[in-house]
């Protein structure tokens, strides 16, 4: 099921939460009510998925209910099957419920064109997208010769990241060198200046940029711009891009920059996913695993 924060017409942060047995219900409201209110939304969709008829109905007007009890607006949450979906409680919506979209449905596409990507059938797809391309195996073999030399050199990093973040050119067209150089910059002789400034430069009012290193912050100033009208969606779908054209020797590092953009922009499970996919790897990634508390607990990255 899903909870949707809209501020005005304008989305917010997205819940995805498992739909919890009926004796469990308690506790899903605990931890999704607080992440919620503290998004402070003009009003919350509340969205459940069945596979059982009825298998969503009780958690749903839970959620609903606790919402509208603290003061939110809920408009008529919606149960979606596998082949249509109705509001809650409708008494004006077809017995089988409406039929669901087809992928080439006008809507659909329309926006794909409005922000860059459109919904996936399923979660395992999103995973799907963040495993390793049969391209990883070339990228991790120039990830290897890149020197502790050319790895420090902050403005040929930013340079990689430029590219990578410029939509002109597709992430499978880019040399294997330059994806290689934007990965292992990220983890540069185990220091995280560049990580951590580019996260800075990404995700504005995360982290103040004073406290990070200088040459570092104006290289990727200077070279790592992006096109105001580029929908974020498309940055995002980049970035996971990126991640999956690296082996997990390599992946960490970019799976926990893709997390960090995705939960900055309020989207829980590419930011969970990719995290998923980092702490598999290296349980020991301290930033993966603090901000996969910080998923865990709701709390959006602001300064």
């Amino acid at each position: 099921m899903l909870g949707i924060a809209l501020h005005d017409r304008r989305l917010g942060m997205v819940e995805r939460i498992d739909t919890p047995p009926i004796d469990q219900i308690d506790g899903m409201l605990a931890a999704t009510v607080p992440p919620m209110l503290r998004e402070r939304p003009t009003a919350v969709l509340v969205i459940g998925y069945e596979t059982v008829t009825g298998q969503a109905v009780e958690a749903v007007e839970a959620l609903a209910s606790a919402l509208a009890a603290a003061g939110v607006d809920v408009p008529a949450p919606v149960l979606v099957t596998p082949t249509g979906w109705r509001h809650l409680d409708c008494t004006c919506c077809p017995t089988g419920g409406h039929p669901l979209p087809a992928a080439e449905h006008p809507v659909g596409l329309e926006l794909s064109a409005a922000t860059g990507s459109a919904p996936a059938p399923c979660r395992d797809d999103l995973a799907q997208r963040l495993t390793p391309t049969r391209h990883a195996e070339t990228v991790g073999a120039e990830c290897e010769r890149i020197t502790p030399e050319q790895a420090e050199d902050v403005t040929a990093a930013a340079l990689a990241w430029s590219r990578v973040l410029t939509a002109s050119t597709p992430i499978t067209d880019l040399p294997a060198h330059v994806l290689a150089l934007a990965a292992v910059a990220l983890t540069r002789n185990t220091v995280t200046e560049f990580r951590d400034a580019l996260l800075s430069h990404l995700c504005t009012d995360t982290m103040p940029s004073d406290l990070l290193d200088q040459h570092t912050v104006q290289a990727i100033r200077e070279s790592v711009s992006i096109d105001p009208d580029q929908p974020p969606a498309v940055t995002l779908d980049r970035l996971i891009q990126t991640a999956a054209s690296l082996p997990d020797a390599h992946a960490v590092p970019v799976l926990t920059v893709v997390a960090n953009y995705a939960w900055w922009r309020g989207d829980g499970t590419i930011a969970r996913l990719a995290l998923d996919r980092a702490l598999a790897i290296d349980p020991g990634y301290r930033l993966a695993a603090l901000l996969a508390r910080a998923v865990d607990l709701g709390i959006r990255l602001t300064r």
